[in-house]
């Protein structure tokens, strides 16, 4: 007697007479009521459950049935006999190692989610033949790339749909500026750093900038505030009238008081994805950084009626530079050098002939 469980025989050696009497025998037991029923779990890896399950329950023996799919798991419960339980393990199997093979790969676009908590999700989800794919080119939009069998591919994409939502991951922030950039300045900057893409653009909701009452609006002038040689001019120096027109802001019609404006005058608020906060802050920081403060400036100023050779002449007596060596001016005649007497300012040499 010989056993083969591959193909599920008995082969069996004997005399015609002994074997006559045999047939009978196994034919009789080898009926489906006469077998034991159990139930047995087999994990599913790669196969979709739903499909491998439509396919199993064409294998059943008359007594047997699908008990629970469970897809979270990855397992089928069966109930039938001893051999049909063998046959379907088989065929699981099978099927299985079938569709390991075809692995694909999905590009899922993060619209608003960090990519980081979208690759963790990811992950979560991958089969042992699934991998995150680097995506080198640049893109205008952020984007994962996963290879894996479908129904994963299936899972993860499921999985960022649910995370990634506007209203989950919108934020404002509000930043003090503590030094003197222009709205200018301060808005270039930052939009080099805002996200920009396809599905959202950051924000600039608030600017430091002088805002004055309706009164003083009629009359808007700009102060500019000139370092000493020995350093950084202190704030305390400057008059009360020129931090007031540079720092206050729009209230009724009274200016905030001087403490007051220097706190909420210098404020930026900003709208932007949680992902690139750290890229705003780390901005804000480098702007309000020691760098920064000592880091020149410049700024060009459009002369509408005055004479730009004098106005250049006396801008260079304040700073002290030789009128000779302003740039990209050449005046006719000879310099005509000037002393006036000031209770603050030394004038120094005035205009051509």
């Amino acid at each position: 007697l010989e056993v083969n469980k591959e193909r599920n025989e008995l082969t069996i050696r004997d005399a015609s007479y002994y074997l006559d009497k045999i047939a009978p025998i196994v034919a009789d037991e080898d009926r489906p009521e006469k077998q034991q029923i159990r139930e047995e779990s087999f994990p599913i890896k790669y196969a979709r459950i739903e499909d491998l399950a439509l396919l199993l329950k064409e294998n059943l023996s008359p007594e047997g049935r699908i008990l629970e799919l469970d897809d979270e798991r990855g397992l089928i419960s069966i109930k039938d006999t001893s051999y049909h339980l063998f046959k379907l393990g088989r065929l699981i199997e099978q099927q299985d190692s079938l569709i390991s093979k075809k692995t694909k790969k999905k590009r899922y676009r993060v619209r608003f989610a960090s990519l980081k908590l979208a690759e963790e999700k990811a992950k979560e989800l991958l089969s042992d033949k699934g991998r995150i794919v680097e995506t080198p080119e640049p893109r205008d939009y952020v984007e994962l790339v996963v290879s894996d069998v479908e129904k994963n591919l299936e899972r993860i994409g499921e999985e960022i749909r649910k995370i990634d939502k506007l209203e989950i991951w919108e934020r404002k922030r509000e930043y003090t500026l503590e030094c003197y950039y222009t709205p200018e300045e301060v808005q270039h900057r930052l939009e080099n750093v805002l996200t920009k893409t396809r599905d959202f653009e950051g924000k600039i909701i608030r600017l430091p900038k002088a805002r004055y009452t309706a009164t003083q609006a009629q009359e808007e002038e700009e102060f500019i505030l000139i370092p000493q040689e020995e350093g950084p001019i202190e704030r305390e120096t400057v008059s009360e009238r020129v931090l007031e027109r540079q720092l206050s802001r729009f209230e009724g019609d009274e200016l905030l008081s001087r403490e007051k404006a220097e706190t909420e005058g210098n404020v930026i608020e900003v709208r932007d994805l949680e992902r690139n906060i750290a890229n705003i802050e780390k901005l804000i920081e480098e702007m309000n950084g020691k760098d920064a403060r000592e880091e020149p400036i410049t700024r060009t100023f459009y002369i509408k009626e005055g004479s730009l050779e004098r106005m250049a002449v006396a801008m260079a007596n304040i700073l002290g530079i030789n009128p000779d060596d302003i740039e990209g001016l050449e005046p006719e005649g000879e310099w005509m050098e000037m002393r006036v007497s000031s209770l603050e300012i030394d004038l120094g040499t005035m205009g051509p002939e």
